[in-house]
């Protein structure tokens, strides 16, 4: 429906608009969190800072992601990526308090949940990257049919419904 909504906000209104439009929606998510969701009581922890936790989870990633788009294989970065996470994992499962509990992989529960949501994000979801391009891509680039925002957001209906049921 949100796409739907998209397409409907860029075709009378311009792109711009969806930008304003998930702006003013973030804006009141914000406030009805405070308004509606009571404070959690802290919890009580060690006083030890995970900082190694997070000042090694950050390259970690990020040279993991650079090594997806770039270079992996030329410039060696799938390598550093995998050192620096062996270290993270390795200091997050000795600390009391880790920045991220990568215990919580142990539980079933955790670890299908995580498993679904990446099946989900690598596979249905990317028709949005796809489909919605080559519907909207101009007719005369030989690959587009120059259709409407709306039409994509409306094309992609029956994927997120069942990826609704899925989940």
């Amino acid at each position: 429906a949100s796409l739907i909504l998209g397409g409907l906000i860029a075709d009378l209104f311009g792109w711009q608009m969806v930008f304003v439009a998930a702006a003013l929606l973030g804006l009141a998510a914000l406030a009805s969190t405070f308004l509606l969701i009571p404070a959690s009581k802290p919890e009580e922890l060690s006083g030890k800072l995970d900082i190694w936790g997070g000042v090694l989870f950050v390259p970690a990633i990020a040279s993991g992601l650079f090594a997806l788009s770039r270079g992996a294989k030329t410039w060696g970065w799938d390598d550093l990526s995998v050192i620096l996470l062996t270290i993270w994992v390795r200091q997050s499962l000795k600390h009391p308090d880790p920045l991220l509990n990568v215990r919580l992989f142990a539980n079933r529960n955790i670890l299908i949940a995580n498993m679904i949501a990446i099946t989900m994000a690598l596979g249905s979801l990317q028709i949005v990257y796809i489909l919605a391009l080559l519907f909207q891509a101009p007719v005369w680039t030989g690959v587009g049919l120059g259709l409407t925002a709306t039409f994509a957001g409306l094309a992609k209906l029956p994927s997120s419904i069942f990826s609704m049921f899925a989940g």
